[in-house]
């Protein structure tokens, strides 16, 4: 899916300034992503579907994290910030008017998801579709999965496959173990699976901060190496 970013600051998409680093980039990325996977995002009362803000912020990230397209856009808007038609300025009213219907279906969105913690004075929002690591219980079969990503990790064994029905605690046990890693880790997050080697690799470089253009599997190891 493409998108078109001249309607919109893709700085502003990703919510980074202009000198951002490649770190801020990517941390900004995976916040937008992890957004796109709570419950609030689920809804159907949102302004754009779903699938045409994830392909914005892919594009956004894409840009940015690119040197050359990101200094063909930054020249782009340098050049539409120094002539401001009257169509511009007509389309940053209709942006306006968009963004207060949002704000104003947000609000009543908030209302209708706050019932039950209004209701019952819970002292946050229960029954919420993103596993929260605060609430981990750990059975022995979770404690045991648990050990075996940690030992792999220790001894760089490479990938780890954890498999289970749907509800069994998978999402929760990974959220777990990364909240307990050291800042100095860096993880790199797949959002789409259905992809093949090559362009695997190449999300892991990206998402690292890595050189990631060339299509040679081998140089591509190489560089993540």
């Amino acid at each position: 899916m493409t998108t078109n970013l001249y309607q919109q600051n893709i700085y502003d998409v990703l919510g980074v300034n202009y000198n951002a680093t490649q770190k801020e980039i990517n941390e900004a990325y995976d916040r937008m992503i992890k957004h796109f996977d709570s419950s609030a995002e689920s809804s159907s009362y949102t302004i754009q579907p779903i699938e045409t803000r994830i392909a914005l912020v892919q594009e956004a990230y894409d840009t940015l994290s690119n040197n050359k397209k990101r200094l063909a856009y930054n020249k782009s808007i340098s050049s539409q910030e120094a002539s401001l038609t009257p169509n511009s300025v007509q389309a940053a009213g209709h942006q306006m008017k968009l963004s207060l219907q949002k704000n104003k279906l947000s609000n009543q969105k908030s209302t209708r998801q706050n019932v039950y913690r209004d209701y019952y004075g819970f002292s946050e929002k229960p029954f919420d579709l993103t596993p929260d690591p605060k609430y981990l219980y750990l059975s022995p079969k979770h404690k045991e999965v648990l050990a075996h990503l940690v030992y792999g990790l220790q001894e760089n064994n490479g990938f780890l496959k954890i498999i289970g029905e749907v509800g069994t605690g998978k999402t929760m046990i990974c959220r777990s173990f990364l909240k307990e890693l050291r800042d100095d880790f860096s993880i790199a997050y797949v959002f789409n699976p259905a992809i093949n080697e090559v362009e695997l690799l190449q999300t892991i470089n990206s998402e690292l901060g890595l050189p990631c253009e060339t299509d040679s599997k081998k140089k591509l190891v190489d560089i993540l190496n």
